[in-house]
């Protein structure tokens, strides 16, 4: 073996040879898989209300623990300015200022609105910083105070950085310092090349600086270098909670501990929660002390310092077999003990600078075991720890720290799955075949069954996990859970992991825990107005047929998270599902809604949801009272249609009985040689010319004056019918009446009618309604009206 290969192998088990395992070494992450995959993230921030913030070459992502969502897709201000990639991220108070390849943007947190910050447009911004109140953004040629250019201004800027009292400016060749109260520029070193990025340490007063090959750890009060670490293309610097400082790079993650010791984390695509991607281009350490990771390919995530601290099985071991922890277990000593696919793990003093461990494995030469299977862990009222499995049982030794184990021989296979203490100091052993009262002799190797029982049904562990989690409101996929109480501490175990829960801690938070709706996505693809949302009122359009209301507590704790319950006005509580906090409402009906949801351990809700929901056009409001208008509008037409008809019915055999008795007394007339037509004929027949003779016009005229008469009751007699009797077209009667009479044909009809009504009334032998049905008319009010207009009197006062 190589000196190399020896120091790479120094430096993994550093932190097991030093004794102390540290929460999430950065050996598996919380990778945003589906959601950031091939997406390259260079800078990432915290808004005030927890939502994680994301620069991408893509645009602008939001996340909050469960949702990713690209804020700038399809917006008309960033499409329209073609800013390029968004490199920068900077929260100042409800806005995100983003620093793009080409010009600054602002996107208010609120409206979830961008707008175009002018002073820097078609320009790369390098870098963007802020004091007190004042922002500053670096350019390659300017460093812009408050949008105006500020001078002294180094050239060819690479990087910028604050530590809030001081700005650190990093350039292709030298790194200055600037101070807002002194109004001075001073060069740190001009031993560099590339400056990229910076860390302040206050503690030593060390500034970390990364460049293109290396990082320079300088004393800023010796003015000198402390010492480098060369890494590949550093391009980000941050601190963990437990000191560490973590470098992003070209080539993957380095974590430079307090004692110097440099290890390096990479991609390995043979593991699904390893490094996202090959180059980490930002990091960030939130308010709860995740570590944001943003690399080429997406985001990793290591849970901060919050309720629950996971562990992984390399932090502990240093080395990279797996076990799969089915069985999770704390004694009255305080110890860990994790069983599962591959052996035994014991745990003492876990996080402090004494931890040890111990790993019962098959062939193992320091602490063997004859089967790797471990089943079941349990401690009896005696304080001795049993451990059942596919070895059988075994009892732990104290002194010897090894393992006694016992055979059933009753049992053809001796595969323990329960153990349980009898009241009488007995046992009860469940096994693959059966269930046995047995009773354990530690002088003899074989166990005494003083009975044989029907197997007893075994709770399974995914019951056991469900049941635990939901006590304390959470949910998350483990393999194993334990509960104790005592110690004020829930074991989950999982694949080449576990985590520890602090029950404490937990109740703590839940005093200040929040919840909000995040965004409402309708029919899957588009998001309601934002100041909708912030007004707690939906409003949906008839065509609106899936709402997915997405939410979040802003946990971002790994696995295990809240559950949580939502119910639609007065309707029964429904379950969340864990993964995608997201509550689906699927063809609400016209109407008013509120949506309810809460923490599924609490008793009140969390926050609600007013929901309108519009009828379409044919079943609003408005189209109702249409509808009424209508069907109103077609009754009263039926009624006044049916009226008419009786009243014309009426009308009409008043008309045929006044025509009948007209009819009788114009026969009276008629003998005694005073028919009124033959008059009018010999009056019209006198006008047509002195010598008597008429012309074929006249003739013609006669004719229809004829035809007139004879029809003169008819109400419906008009130019059309008189056309008809005659068989002269329309446009010959019109051009013919009105050449010899001077009327129109419709003046002539109605000037014939109303010379026979005023013959008529001349007599005195008929009533004005019997001369009105007599010749043609059907309106009392109208044939006045008209023989008004031609005697310049009515008809009941005409005299001839």
């Amino acid at each position: 073996m190589t000196f190399g290969r020896y120091f790479v192998l120094l430096l993994f088990l550093a932190p097991v040879l030093m004794g102390k395992a540290q929460p999430q070494p950065y050996y598996a992450f919380d990778n945003l898989d589906g959601m950031t995959q091939h997406v390259c993230v260079r800078s990432m921030a915290q808004s005030a209300d927890g939502m994680m913030w994301l620069a991408t070459e893509r645009g602008l992502y939001s996340y909050d623990g469960y949702h990713v969502i690209n804020r700038s897709m399809g917006n008309e201000v960033v499409d329209s300015l073609k800013v390029g990639s968004f490199n920068h991220l900077l929260a100042v108070d409800d806005s995100l200022i983003i620093g793009c390849e080409k010009g600054l943007l602002s996107f208010d947190l609120k409206t979830h609105r961008f707008r175009s910050l002018a002073y820097v447009e078609g320009e790369m911004v390098k870098g963007m910083a802020r004091i007190g109140s004042t922002l500053w953004v670096a350019t390659r040629t300017a460093l812009y105070k408050d949008g105006q250019i500020h001078s002294p201004s180094p050239a060819n800027i690479i990087s910028l950085y604050s530590d809030e009292q001081r700005l650190y400016i990093g350039t292709m060749n030298a790194v200055y310092r600037y101070s807002p109260q002194t109004q001075q520029l001073e060069t740190i070193t001009d031993d560099v090349t590339y400056a990229a990025c910076f860390l302040y340490d206050p503690h030593n007063h060390y500034l970390w600086i990364g460049t293109a090959s290396y990082v320079m750890v300088w004393d800023i009060r010796a003015m000198k270098s402390v010492f480098t670490i060369k890494v590949p293309v550093a391009k980000s610097l941050t601190t963990d909670q437990y000191g560490n400082t973590l470098i992003g790079t070209d080539n993957g993650l380095f974590l430079v501990e307090k004692n110097r010791w440099v290890r390096s984390v990479s991609h390995d695509a043979r593991r699904e929660n390893s490094l996202a991607g090959d180059a980490v281009w930002s990091l960030y350490r939130d308010r709860s002390n995740t570590i944001w990771i943003g690399t080429n390919s997406g985001v990793s995530v290591v849970p901060g310092d919050g309720w629950m601290t996971t562990y992984t099985l390399p932090s502990i071991t240093g080395e990279g077999t797996g076990n799969q922890f089915f069985c999770v277990y704390r004694d009255s000593k305080e110890r860990l003990w994790l069983g599962g696919s591959n052996g035994l793990l014991c745990l003492e003093h876990l996080g402090a600078e004494n931890q040890t461990y111990r790993w019962y494995r098959m062939n193992d030469a320091r602490y063997p075991i004859r089967h790797n299977r471990i089943r079941v862990i349990t401690e009896t009222s005696k304080g001795s720890l049993l451990v059942g499995g596919d070895m059988g049982l075994m009892r732990y030794d104290e002194v010897s720290q090894q393992f006694q184990r016992f055979v059933i021989e009753e049992d053809p296979y001796n595969w323990v799955y329960g153990i349980r203490e009898s009241g009488n100091g007995d046992f009860v052993l469940t096994t693959f075949t059966a269930t046995y009262l047995v009773a354990l002799d530690e002088t003899s190797p074989r166990v005494s069954v003083t009975s044989t029982l029907p197997r007893e049904v075994l709770p399974a562990n995914e019951d056991i996990v469900h049941d635990l989690l939901a006590r304390y409101g959470l949910s998350g996929k483990y393999l194993s859970a334990y509960d104790d109480t005592r110690g004020g501490m829930v074991l989950l175990g999982g694949t080449d992991r576990f985590s520890v829960l602090d029950t404490k801690k937990l109740n703590k938070a839940r005093s200040n825990r929040s919840l909000a709706i995040t965004d409402i996505r309708i029919n899957g693809e588009r998001y309601i107005d934002r100041e909708a949302l912030l007004r707690g009122k939906l409003v949906l359009l008839p065509g609106d047929r899936i709402v997915e209301v997405l939410f979040s507590d802003y946990v971002y704790s790994g696995e295990a998270s809240h559950h949580f319950l939502y119910r639609l006005d007065e309707g029964a509580w429904t379950p969340v599902h864990s993964d995608n906090n997201t509550i689906t409402l699927t063809h609400l009906t016209p109407g008013r809604y509120t949506l309810y949801l809460r923490f599924s351990d609490a008793t009140t809700e969390a926050l609600s949801l007013e929901i309108k929901v519009k009828a379409p056009w044919y079943a609003s409001t408005g189209a109702k009272v249409l509808y009424i208008v209508v069907i109103c509008c077609l009754i009263y037409g039926v009624y006044f249609t049916i009226r008419q008809r009786k009243r014309i019915k009426q009308e009409q055999v008043e008309h045929d009985a006044q025509l009948l008795k007209a009819k009788q007394k114009e026969n009276e007339l008629l003998s005694d040689n005073e028919y009124l037509a033959s008059q009018l004929r010999l009056q019209l027949l006198a006008k047509a010319g002195e010598e008597g003779v008429l012309s074929d016009d006249e003739k013609i005229l006669l004719k229809l004056t004829k035809l007139i008469e004879e029809n003169l009751s008819d109400t419906e007699l008009n130019v059309n019918t008189l056309s008809e009797l005659s068989g002269i077209s329309s446009k010959q009667l019109y051009r013919k009446i009105k050449a010899l009479t001077g009327m129109t044909a419709v003046a002539y009809i109605r000037d014939q009618r109303l010379k026979k009504a005023a013959s008529l009334l001349a007599k005195g032998t008929f009533t004005v309604s019997e001369v009105m049905y007599m010749v043609g008319f059907s309106n009392a009010s109208y044939f006045a009206r008209c023989f008004a207009e031609a005697y310049k009197t009515l008809p009941s006062e005409y005299k001839g």
